[in-house]
């Protein structure tokens, strides 16, 4: 992504941010566009805003034309904001380092059998109270595959949850619909192994395009995947690709802390856009929602230029909560480990190809029935 495709990027995330379209942006436009999904306790004061504006406003108006806007989305201002955000967000959380806090996650409720117990209950309750229509798919793996609907992968969707049944519920249905569509009906209700649903797809678990981490984990026990964008350029098919998301998808939610605290992603990014296949990129964007993964947060190491451009414009777009887990780690190695050092990673978590230790398989197995 050249300068020129920035500005225009950059130029569209202006148009969403002058609500009123009448071609600059005021203050409480700019305070609302970076309050994005209902933060409505942002630590972006007015002061630091009026700050901002005053900055990039060269014609001195009082508001942020398109090109003064573009300026400043070029510019780091936002950046260091957003880290002062997050670094007066962290203070007085006492010692130690609570890796919940620092990626805005829910907290990790206390397991007891009453708990799981009552929970399991209301699940199957709510499922049942729930239109037949809107359930046919899931009412099917039900009736062929009763197996596969057990309590222990039922639990797997209340821990992504965090114990709330309704949306645990609705992760299930959306996942027996999604499953059924990538595998067909033929395959959908057999158990996730090469003898099952996966059978035929030996070459694309064996890739590495998404591979877990073998008895490595952050210091919360959350499981460390590594996706390998560079793997597209293969001569896999973009249904052997998904295929293997998927499948190495379940493998990382195995264990049970990997259920109840979550899964921790390495990126390593295509380095230009076109090497990308943007077509598989909108089929794994699909799966948002159905598999019962707490993603934790992504970490992005010496990404290219365009990366960085993508990343600063979703962060922007996205609520504090989502942004805080989309996380670009650059410079040298000591600074990568001194930024990643913030959620509990050091070089033994880190993948071999940025210069960690941490090495992948695709051979980790699934422990999970499914």
């Amino acid at each position: 992504m050249n300068r020129q495709q920035s500005q225009k990027a950059f130029s569209g995330t202006f148009d969403a941010f002058d609500l009123d379209g009448n071609g600059s942006i005021d203050i409480s436009e700019l305070q609302l566009g970076l309050s994005k999904q209902g933060d409505t306790a942002t630590l972006l004061t007015v002061r630091a805003l009026e700050d901002l504006i005053k900055k990039f406003d060269t014609n001195k108006d009082g508001v942020l034309q398109r090109d003064e806007f573009v300026k400043l989305m070029e510019s780091t201002e936002l950046d260091e904001l957003f880290a002062h955000e997050d670094d007066i967000a962290s203070r007085g959380r006492g010692p130690g380092l609570d890796l919940e806090a620092v990626m805005n996650l829910r907290t990790t409720p206390e397991e007891t059998p009453t708990l799981v117990n009552e929970k399991l209950t209301k699940f199957n309750e709510v499922l049942d109270s729930i239109d037949t229509k809107k359930k046919i798919k899931c009412m099917m793996a039900h009736e062929k595959s009763p197996d596969l609907c057990g309590d222990d992968f039922k639990l797997a969707f209340l821990r992504c949850e965090v114990f709330e049944v309704k949306p645990a519920v609705d992760r299930w249905i959306k996942y027996w619909e999604m499953r059924v569509s990538i595998f067909g009906e033929e395959k959908a209700f057999l158990p996730m192994t090469l003898e099952g649903a996966m059978e035929g797809q030996e070459k694309a678990i064996a890739c590495s395009y998404v591979t877990v981490a073998a008895g490595a984990t952050d210091p919360d026990g959350r499981a460390i995947v590594f996706m390998d964008f560079q793997q597209e350029k293969s001569d896999l098919s973009d249904d052997d690709l998904f295929m293997a998301a998927w499948y190495q998808w379940h493998v990382s939610v195995s264990t049970e802390l990997a259920q109840k605290r979550g899964v921790v992603t390495y990126l390593r990014c295509v380095e230009r856009f076109f090497d990308g296949r943007q077509s598989l990129w909108k089929k794994l964007a699909t799966t948002e929602g159905t598999l019962p993964i707490r993603t934790s947060a992504f970490h992005i190491v010496n990404p290219p230029t365009f990366i960085k451009i993508v990343v600063k414009i979703a962060k922007i777009m996205l609520s504090k909560k989502l942004r805080s887990r989309i996380n670009v780690h650059s410079g040298s190695m000591e600074e990568i480990l001194t930024s990643l050092s913030k959620f509990g990673l050091a070089k033994d978590t880190l993948p071999e190809v940025f210069g960690g230790n941490l090495s992948f398989s695709p051979g980790a197995k699934l422990m999970l029935h499914c």
